[in-house]
């Protein structure tokens, strides 16, 4: 059990939480480690960094993207498993020393092993999510973003499927994960083994416009797999429909409306109801909906 493992690190502008991320990556227990991060930061960030030859920065001018980031990082990527982690976040220290041992003991029809996290906010830990191995596309749906920083991934695998869409401002690891499922089973290890913080600005989940446009181009990609099962086709058009409530009410109703006629959801409904309010209320509501979510998931 010696391969290398490259952790993908996208950044931009979060000097003080992407040292946190690579502290984390670097107090792993499994060693054989390369550290590829991908920045878009207006400043070097090499100064801010330990000096370590684990560790290799790629510098880009402006913001192009996560998922170009990981595209990058990918194509320069040395290991024989590659893994991602996102500035804010962080991995706990047994991480990838489990996924690969898991992987270790899988046949060649398995692409990738996955873990649960920790959900964080402001220092706290509210919740949990354990994963998913029986490659099931409802349970990928509502899996959500925690998805982008768990896989552990076979390089050739990427070979395989191909790289991250940069065409989808959102659900972008979604997507990447169905299309994984198409060929390869996936493994989960049902404990926690990163801490995944939902504070602060700058995250495309915090960007509802993003979600939004990004889920739609994502159903209108895979329609062809999603029409013959309407309890996934509902649960994405929920989605769409939520974060459309925050700045298109009329839309976001539309969604919800169709999403319901697929498969009754009481958290749909309940949606419906949001939207008949007045519209300063419904984002306060979404957000302490999110975190009470959040809170019991554990």
């Amino acid at each position: 059990m010696n391969k290398l493992v490259s952790v993908i690190v996208p950044t931009y502008n979060r000097e003080e939480d992407l040292k946190r991320a690579v502290r984390s990556i670097l107090n792993q227990t499994y060693e054989n480690l390369e550290i590829i991060i991908v920045s878009d930061h207006e400043k070097d960030i090499s100064q801010i960094l330990p000096s370590d030859e684990k560790i290799k920065i790629i510098n880009r001018e402006g913001k192009e993207g996560v998922s170009s980031a990981r595209n990058v990082g990918i194509e320069n990527a040395r290991g024989q498993y590659i893994t991602f982690l996102d500035d804010d976040d962080e991995y706990l220290p047994q991480k990838v020393e489990k996924q690969v041992k898991k992987m270790e003991t899988l046949s060649r029809r398995y692409g990738a092993v996955s873990t649960g996290g920790y959900v964080v906010k402001d220092g706290e830990v509210i919740g949990e999510r354990l994963g998913y191995s029986n490659n099931s596309e409802h349970k990928v749906r509502r899996a959500g973003k925690i998805l982008s920083v768990t896989p552990l991934v076979k390089e050739k695998v990427f070979k395989d499927v191909g790289r991250f869409d940069e065409n989808l401002p959102s659900a972008e690891d979604l997507d990447m994960w169905y299309r994984i499922m198409k060929k390869y089973k996936i493994a989960n290890i049902p404990k926690p083994l990163i801490r995944y913080h939902i504070e602060g600005e700058g995250r495309i989940s915090s960007d509802h416009r993003a979600k939004a446009i990004g889920e739609k181009k994502f159903v209108e990609k895979h329609y062809s797999r999603f029409k013959d099962d309407p309890e996934v086709l509902s649960l994405h058009y929920q989605g769409i429909g939520k974060e459309l409530l925050y700045f298109n009410r009329k839309k976001g109703l539309k969604y919800l409306i169709k999403s319901l006629e697929l498969q009754f959801n009481i958290k749909t409904l309940l949606l419906i109801f949001i939207s008949i309010l007045p519209r300063f209320m419904i984002a306060e509501i979404l957000n302490r909906k999110k975190l009470h979510s959040w809170e019991n998931r554990t």
